[in-house]
């Protein structure tokens, strides 16, 4: 158990060094992109980030992980949480910008579902 709260520290420490780029709003337009977020979600999760001025990949994951927090649904905002838990467990650089098409979250609602 130790030994993985100390992977975990170190995942955090990498994640905190490693930048997003300096566009924070085609950052968070990828990741939604990516995981299908709906454009409420999007905005919480760019307002979050843009808020927190961290334009590291540790700032990212705060942001969505913060805005899941504005979410009604418990599902969908649960949801979200493991999307924060998942881009940390990604290898760093796989992490924001770079992750290879073949990626795919399990159990994430398209968007589709809430318009």
């Amino acid at each position: 158990m130790k030994q993985d709260s100390i992977f975990t520290v170190e995942k955090f420490r990498a994640a905190k060094k490693q930048t997003t780029g300096s566009d924070p709003i085609k950052t968070v337009e990828l990741l939604a992109d990516k995981y299908i977020l709906t454009k409420n979600e999007e905005a919480g999760i760019l307002r979050h980030f843009i808020t927190a001025n961290d334009n590291s990949a540790f700032g990212l994951i705060n942001a969505v992980t913060r805005a899941s927090q504005d979410i009604e649904d418990y599902n969908r905002a649960t949801e979200l949480e493991r999307l924060g838990g998942e881009l940390l467990s990604l290898p760093a650089d796989n992490r924001i910008l770079a992750l290879p098409d073949t990626h795919k979250m399990i159990n994430v609602t398209p968007q589709a579902a809430f318009a």
